[in-house]
């Protein structure tokens, strides 16, 4: 159905920017790929840390445990995840939390959601915690002092491409006048940076959507404090540069333009844009670091050794390959990046040496 209504588009309309196609392939209110699918997981097109290992998510909840009791332990608190998935991620999070019980007097859990399918799952495995809340947008989560984390959040939000050929030219999706498929095209524009090299066949990748919801949450965390925390694929030093864009469907790459709202779309995050869109709020930026060396830094192989006192040989195995997965650089350990950024400038969070300029 989304085919149709994309295909109906560029015939009234004509061409598509690349991020309007991708926003409505993904994001379509009743036919978009999130609203319609249950992406994650060995079922469905790709698995995220998570789903691998609850140690991901466990780390991560005392992570914020850690930054609660260096912010003097604050009364109310706001745990939000962005693109919850199953909600796995903040389960376990709340696990850990239960390490320190006296969090929940004041917690609440928001999740930013926009999947019925999805939120009907993350409501069946969060049922044990009343504490959560579900919301479309990070603008309706109430304000306070926030924990935020997202974990392949921005990945999935549109992107635009750039292409210079003698001149800037930016990438749109039409349709084949033969066969009826869809097809990349080009239009001329101006250059996506003032300084952007004019390199013959270079292609830059934008996100406004990314920046968007950056400035949400740098204003929340300006004016409330509190910490995010992101996980993502991506640039750690300088716009992305490249063609990034990719399409998954049961876990293997397949053509962007075949079976929109079918495939997930995703591509490389611009860490450096990120990072210079929080510090318009005089806000402190740490990382970008390997998946790897944040999670060694919190302790997850001396967590598995402690575990291996009371696992099975079996499990304790199991264990070992799913951390494996997470911080191999053959898998995820270098591959995915990690990103922080707070409103206390004199606060290193766990997991970071301190930091950046």
């Amino acid at each position: 159905m989304i085919q149709s209504i994309l295909k109906e588009k560029i015939h009234k309309d004509g061409p598509l920017r690349l991020d309007q196609f991708i926003d409505l392939a993904l994001y379509h209110p009743e036919f978009g790929y999130y609203r319609t699918t249950h992406p994650v997981g060995k079922e469905g097109d790709f698995v995220t840390s998570p789903e691998i290992c609850s140690l991901f998510g466990e780390l991560i909840g005392l992570f914020f445990l850690d930054y609660w009791e260096q912010s003097g332990s604050p009364a109310q608190v706001k745990l939000i995840e962005l693109g919850p998935g199953k909600g796995t991620l903040t389960k376990d999070i709340l696990t850990a939390f239960k390490r320190r019980p006296q969090i929940f007097e004041g917690l609440t859990v928001h999740l930013v959601e926009v999947s019925e399918s999805l939120t009907a799952l993350q409501k069946s495995l969060l049922k044990d915690f009343p504490c959560v809340h579900w919301h479309p947008s990070l603008e309706d989560v109430p304000t306070g002092f926030s924990f935020i984390v997202g974990n392949e959040f921005f990945d999935a939000l549109p992107i635009r491409q750039f292409l210079f050929k003698s001149k800037w030219m930016e990438q749109y999706i039409s349709i084949e006048k033969d066969q009826g498929h869809f097809c990349f095209t080009e239009k001329g524009t101006e250059s996506p940076f003032a300084a952007a090299p004019e390199i013959p066949d270079q292609i830059i990748e934008t996100s406004d959507a990314t920046l968007v919801y950056a400035d949400m949450i740098g204003k929340r965390l300006k004016k409330d404090g509190g910490i995010g925390l992101f996980i993502d694929y991506g640039a750690e030093k300088t716009p992305w540069v490249g063609d990034s864009l990719q399409a998954m469907k049961r876990h293997q790459y397949v053509d962007l333009l075949a079976e929109p709202g079918e495939a997930d779309i995703t591509h490389h995050v611009d860490f450096f844009s990120l990072k210079q869109q929080f510090q318009k709020y005089d806000l402190a930026t740490f990382g970008t670091i390997p998946q790897s060396q944040f999670l060694t830094n919190l302790g997850i192989e001396l967590r598995a050794q402690q575990m291996s006192r009371y696992l099975p040989p079996e499990a304790f195995k199991n264990l070992q390959l799913a951390i494996f997965r997470l911080i191999s650089p053959e898998f995820m350990g270098q591959l995915f990046k990690v990103f922080a950024v707070a409103k206390n400038i004199n606060l290193t969070p766990a997991g970071f040496n301190g930091p950046t300029s």
